[in-house]
């Protein structure tokens, strides 16, 4: 039995100066992988193999909005002194992604819970859908699934340790 872990904090996140990593930046990863270890490896032991299967990224965000309107919107049953708007806008007639449903899930989840978690008090967090341009897709049909929220954002100090796995500004 082989076992390979690869933790993907963000599969995507633009930072100062305008670098970005990607969810593809994995790639070269996976197809070595592949190759030692065949074309059916499996991501976290899940049913879904590598290449995932076509999921439409917009009803992916939207199937969880009710949860973040729940535990963040400010009403009953919302835990911490959050109180967010949840908003989903697409620019793409139909935004299907190859990938396994569940990791978008958790990336979804992860991003909007971070978003909501940085705004003190009353705010707005946006899941946009768009496509990709020329320069972030390099000629290949990406889609972009942008978080938007009017937080404080990050000081510098933050920024400098964002890519560390166990970095964390909470207690």
């Amino acid at each position: 039995l082989t076992a390979t872990a690869i933790n993907l904090a963000c599969p995507s996140q633009e930072v100062g100066g305008g670098s970005a990593i990607h969810a593809d930046f994995w790639h070269p990863v996976r197809e070595l992988l592949r190759e030692r270890h065949g074309k059916d490896l499996l991501v976290l032991g899940r049913d879904a193999p590598m290449d995932g299967v076509a999921v439409r990224l917009d009803g992916a965000v939207e199937a969880l909005l009710p949860m973040f309107r729940a535990r963040f919107g400010g009403g009953e049953g919302a835990r911490g002194p959050h109180a967010c708007q949840f908003s989903l806008t697409s620019h793409v007639g139909s935004p299907m992604v190859r990938a396994d449903p569940s990791q978008i899930e958790r990336i979804i989840l992860n991003l909007g819970t971070n978003a909501a978690e940085a705004i003190e008090g009353q705010g707005h967090v946006d899941f946009v859908v768009r496509n990709a341009t020329d320069d972030e897709a390099h000629g290949q049909g990406w889609l972009v699934l942008e978080v938007r929220d009017d937080g404080t954002g990050m000081s510098d100090h933050v920024q400098s340790h964002l890519f560390e796995p166990y970095f964390t500004t909470k207690p």
